[in-house]
């Protein structure tokens, strides 16, 4: 790490005071820098993109955003909802297209207020995982296609009332402290 350097540093102050963002304590602020140098904002159900040292207003939804993950190779944003995943795809900075891709109550069987807490992309974004509410880990590839699912509290798959060896050995050999060893050699 001691042969890192930083190439290249600016500071930007954004209009923060322009944009009607609720400040309060559900409706966080988020940030994303793109590769090619575009800056987004996300808070609960608005994407900013700051462009011309202005912080506009890209795409308003009506569900929470709860994360958002980009793929800008295919210029995609995927938003995590409560119970959804849609894709934002864009061709330039004034048209996009929203896609329901995946919705949970339809592709697992979950209860009707189960919703998903928080996802995490794979570094080579082949994988999405996801955690529920009802602590069901799933597990999706790229097109949305469920690869597993696991009830992260289910004890049903994991060897529930079978014997285990923990490797103690024979009686002989085990160690029974140095006042059972003594009343041994004594008898």
């Amino acid at each position: 790490m001691k042969n890192l350097c930083i190439f290249d540093q600016k500071d930007t102050a954004l209009p923060f005071h322009s944009v009607p963002i609720e400040q309060n304590e559900n409706n966080i602020v988020k940030f994303l820098l793109l590769d090619n140098g575009k800056i987004f904002l996300y808070d609960n159900s608005h994407l900013y993109h700051y462009k011309d040292h202005k912080l506009e207003c890209w795409y308003e939804t009506h569900f929470k955003i709860d994360q958002i993950f980009s793929d800008e190779l295919l210029n995609v944003f995927y938003i995590i909802s409560d119970q959804h995943i849609r894709s934002i795809s864009y061709e330039n900075d004034t048209k996009c297209y929203d896609t329901d891709l995946w919705a949970l109550q339809e592709n697992i069987d979950v209860e009707p207020d189960d919703e998903i807490i928080t996802a995490a992309l794979s570094p080579d974004k082949e994988h999405l995982i996801l955690l529920t509410k009802s602590c069901l880990v799933i597990t999706l590839s790229t097109n949305f296609t469920l690869i597993s699912q696991q009830d992260v509290l289910s004890t049903s798959e994991r060897g529930e009332k079978e014997s285990v060896n923990v490797g103690w050995g024979k009686v002989e050999t085990q160690f029974h402290g140095s006042a059972k060893n003594a009343a041994q050699s004594s008898a």
